[in-house]
């Protein structure tokens, strides 16, 4: 794995779990947790898309099926949610 792509993964990690905290310390409804997760998964359909039409010579997605993408927006969305979740556990109600 190259410098490049190990970026790339750390990037995927990274973006939902932030999205996961900014949801739960910006959004004080309810659905908090929801609204990060489909955020998250928004962003990265969001990258998906533009990684297949912006870079030719990427290696990241290329090939990759529709399936699979599902399974991964799914777990990234996944991630934010729990991200959030956590967040205001740990911060509370008071944030």
């Amino acid at each position: 794995m190259t410098s490049t792509n190990a970026l790339v993964l750390i990037g995927h990690l990274a973006v939902p779990v932030l999205v996961g905290v900014g949801c739960a310390l910006g959004i004080k409804r309810r659905y908090f947790a929801l609204y990060a997760a489909a955020l998250s998964w928004l962003a990265y359909l969001v990258f998906n898309l533009y990684e297949s039409s912006h870079s030719h010579d990427s290696e990241l997605m290329q090939g990759t099926a529709a399936a699979l993408q599902l399974v991964i927006g799914s777990a990234v969305a996944l991630l934010a949610w729990a991200a959030a979740k956590l967040t205001k556990r740990i911060v509370g109600e008071a944030a």
